[in-house]
């Protein structure tokens, strides 16, 4: 069985290489605005920052890096040391998702979010990459205090972020499902 949104949905990859072309306004209020849509635990208790400035993206890619590179984990600490990482994949357009610390189901409700920017952006033709390391940029003391900068609410916590553009290359092929993932009691 098939439809146009179980077709996005098994079309949907994350491209990790991106050209520096930025999207359309009109593409981004989309995406954007799919997100808003996104099911949640009450009240849209999110945040979502749109960034399409280079040295801001820069600057985050910095400290991520920074973090990861003396955070006590082998494999993070590679990345954050390796200089031909870039924890946004040199993505035009970054959305930071936020959600309320003292919403329970903030991580949830920003998870939900963040697939349907995904799903938006495919719809369109838009590459995307759903990323987290970008997010460790916050645990460091100069982005904390990019917070404000970025319009970050006070007593909300980045979650996640979505890299979005034109894709650079070939589309990325489906890997394989997992089998064994699934148990039906009737």
């Amino acid at each position: 069985m098939t439809n146009e949104t179980l077709d996005v949905i098994r079309r949907r990859r994350s491209v990790r290489s991106f050209a520096p072309d930025q999207i359309t306004d009109e593409a981004l209020t989309a995406i954007v605005e799919a997100a808003a849509y996104a099911p949640n635990g009450g009240g849209e208790a999110w945040h979502f920052t749109v960034i399409q400035n280079a040295g801001v993206l820069a600057q985050l890619d910095r400290l991520a890096k920074q973090f990861a590179a003396a955070c006590g984990l082998p494999w993070l600490e590679a990345l954050g040391k390796d200089e031909a990482f870039h924890s946004v994949y040199h993505a035009p357009t970054v959305i930071l998702v936020s959600g309320d610390e003292q919403n329970v189901c903030a991580e949830s409700d920003t998870a939900a979010a963040t697939q349907n920017l995904l799903l938006a952006a495919e719809s369109l033709g838009i590459a995307s990459c759903w990323g987290y390391f970008v997010t460790q940029a916050f645990q460091t003391d100069e982005g904390k205090a990019m917070r404000g900068q970025l319009g970050i609410p006070e007593g909300y916590r980045v979650y996640t972020s979505t890299m979005l553009g034109q894709r650079a290359g070939d589309a990325p092929q489906a890997a394989a499902r997992k089998a064994g993932t699934v148990t039906y009691v009737r």
